[in-house]
């Protein structure tokens, strides 16, 4: 199994390895080749390898500081280290630029985002944001809407009276 994983980041690496989109501006190769970064921080962070997934998602928002997905892995990676203030901000972000791209409502990477963010909001205690922003990944993504975390009521670990409360007692 271990070989396996091995084999994954070898050509996750290896994706990296294109020439810098730098040399000549392409906005849309800087945008790939983050998204190739924010991909690798994720991997990274799968094999428990936190400080260079922290570099490849540095790496990801420098090539394109508004990318959703740049973002997005950002905010991960502050997640997994336990940082839940410091990763709203890219959430917060995130889930603007994705609600932003053409076709957003049939793009899965959006729902994605939308909903880690409503989960976050929900962890920080902000339970009447956290309920907008599940119904938003809920737009993307009906079937997000009745599994895990997202799921109503209780959705977001509050107990009924807090979840009534933040819903102004409905």
């Amino acid at each position: 199994m271990m070989r396996f994983a091995g084999l994954a980041t070898a050509f996750a690496l290896a994706a990296c390895a294109l020439p810098p989109a730098e040399e000549n501006g392409d906005a849309e190769q800087r945008r790939e080749r983050a998204q190739r970064h924010g991909r690798l921080a994720l991997a990274y962070l799968s094999h428990r390898r936190p400080g260079i997934a922290r570099e490849e998602a540095a790496a990801a928002l420098a090539l394109a500081p508004g990318d959703p997905e740049a973002l997005h892995a950002a905010a991960l990676v502050e997640l997994a280290a336990g940082r839940l203030p410091a990763a709203l901000p890219y959430l917060a972000a995130a889930a603007r630029e994705a609600m932003a791209m053409p076709g957003w409502r049939d793009d899965p990477r959006a729902g994605a985002i939308l909903s880690n963010y409503s989960v976050a909001l929900c962890d920080a205690g902000r339970i009447g944001e956290a309920r907008r922003w599940r119904e938003r990944a809920a737009a993307v993504d009906r079937a997000a809407a009745g599994t895990g975390r997202n799921r109503a009521p209780g959705w977001c670990g509050a107990d009924r009276a807090t979840h009534e409360e933040a819903d102004g007692g409905s």
